[in-house]
């Protein structure tokens, strides 16, 4: 039976939680470690609990004691939750699914500068209605929805610069778009 690739849906996902993985290290110089001076973890502190999967291993509960990313590439330094083996991998696709990984980010600190590992991602306009256009005192009533797609493309070219309603007001200034009290005259 047909059914939705959740498999691809998970690779999407883990994908991002990676560059945000990323996005934390490259705050902390390409390196966080939970360990001490001798590579121990101290008591009291929270490492990330994850599970990976490793190579002729399986499935296997590990605290991440450190994590690099640099020209070199990945590295990850763990230690077994059952028998406390040291453990090392390098693909961070190894790790079960993208919650996995976002436990690792949530689990390093902010710094002065940066704040948050999350990625800005342009949003597109994807639905505009007349009465969008109408609140802020445009007459949208003789539109056509390719002009309503032309408008919302425009704003596509400003969004997150403005906001959606400045955006909005600004599309319709430049695509000739009359006001309400103009039409009403």
């Amino acid at each position: 039976m047909k059914c939705t690739d959740f498999w691809q849906k998970e690779r999407d996902l883990k994908k991002t939680a990676i560059e945000e993985l990323d996005n934390a290290l490259k705050a902390h110089k390409e390196r966080y470690s939970w360990c001490d001076e001798d590579g121990e973890i101290p008591e009291g502190v929270e490492t990330p609990c994850i599970c990976v999967f490793l190579d002729n291993v399986g499935p296997t509960d590990v605290n991440i004691k450190e994590v690099i990313h640099d020209k070199r590439g990945w590295w990850f330094s763990c230690e077994e939750t059952e028998y406390g083996n040291d453990i090392e991998f390098q693909d961070p696709y190894d790790i079960s699914c993208a919650f996995q990984i976002q436990t690792i980010t949530e689990l390093i600190p902010e710094t002065k500068k940066v704040k948050s590992a999350e990625e800005v991602v342009p949003q597109t306009v994807s639905l505009l209605d007349r009465e969008d256009l109408k609140q802020r005192g445009f007459d949208g009533s003789k539109l056509t929805n390719k002009e309503l797609a032309e408008i919302a493309a425009k704003m596509n070219d400003y969004y997150l610069d403005y906001g959606f309603w400045d955006d909005m007001q600004e599309a319709c200034i430049q695509l000739g778009i009359p006001r309400l009290e103009e039409t009403e005259e």
